[in-house]
């Protein structure tokens, strides 16, 4: 009969805290640690109201950031971008970018930052809800090239139940986390 492995418990130590009045030496031991009282906050630095939102995540900024880029580049595709509004691109707006971005090299967006943007912008709900049949598709100039079928405002509309229900989970997750703390 083989024999049971053991579980191994790991036990994390916590950092070793230390006021600014106090010089910090490299003699400081775990015994040191363990028996030293915590450091007091400031409450002049620090808020007096708890910190209840979740801190915005690195990515988040970033992605901001690759839209307002599109968003300034071409700016005949979505003049009402800084009102959080979307139109529908056209299909094949990939060749008329990459066209543009060849003949215009200063344009200040390369191919593979537009198509970050492009997996930003049109992963959003924002977007999504504005994919609807019979409603025109833009080109990057502004112009209308093709309007949007059943089939694509029908996978759209999927899309915008996916994102629905993933945000709906992630907010129970949290008021759960927040319930059970």
């Amino acid at each position: 009969m083989p024999e049971k492995k053991m579980p191994i418990i790991v036990v994390k130590k916590s950092r070793l805290q230390v006021s600014a009045d106090e010089p910090v030496s490299a003699t400081h031991s775990a015994e040191a640690a363990t028996t030293q009282t915590p450091v007091e906050p400031n409450a002049a630095v620090e808020n007096s109201t708890p910190h209840t939102s979740k801190p915005v995540s690195k990515h988040a900024g970033i992605n901001r950031e690759k839209m307002a880029h599109f968003a300034r580049t071409f700016p005949a595709l979505w003049p009402d971008f800084d009102k959080g509004k979307f139109r529908p691109m056209k299909v094949g707006i990939k060749e008329q970018v990459k066209a543009y971005i060849d003949a215009h090299p200063d344009c200040g967006m390369t191919f593979g930052q537009w198509v970050q943007a492009v997996r930003v912008v049109t992963g959003r709900i924002e977007y999504q809800r504005c994919v609807k049949e019979g409603e025109p598709r833009y080109g990057i100039h502004g112009e209308p090239a093709g309007v949007v079928s059943a089939r694509e405002a029908e996978y759209a509309r999927l899309r915008v139940a996916r994102i629905k229900a993933r945000l709906d989970a992630y907010r129970d997750a949290r008021e759960k986390k927040q319930h059970d703390a």
